[in-house]
């Protein structure tokens, strides 16, 4: 999933184009000799969604780890490239619709 589904320019599975998880789904049946039914599909969709909303996850606790971008970019996470990286960076730092919604749940957390 992580080698199809892009980072930039995406803010929510939502807005990942059906060719994407299209091509995702095909590559997980022809992988796992899965049946290509109706069903199928929606639960390889299911897992890929939970999926790549944790590792958005997981990049942003990275994020959060370092005090400056300088520090961010030193420690890249392994499975982003550099510009996707950078990308993110912008995002979890300037995006403000993102920033009110991380606020909320921090405090709902707690």
């Amino acid at each position: 999933m992580k080698r199809k589904a892009p980072l930039i320019g995406v803010n929510k599975w939502s807005a990942i184009d059906s060719s994407v998880k299209d091509s995702i789904v095909a590559d997980v049946i022809a992988k796992w000799d899965l049946e290509d039914t109706y069903s199928t599909k929606g639960k390889i969709l299911t897992i890929s969604r939970e999926r790549y909303r944790g590792w958005r996850s997981t990049l942003h606790s990275t994020y959060k780890a370092y005090s400056t971008d300088a520090q961010r970019r030193a420690n890249k996470p392994e499975d982003v490239t550099p510009e996707e990286w950078d990308y993110m960076i912008n995002y979890f730092g300037t995006d403000l619709k993102f920033q009110v919604t991380s606020v909320y749940i921090t405090r709902c957390s707690k």
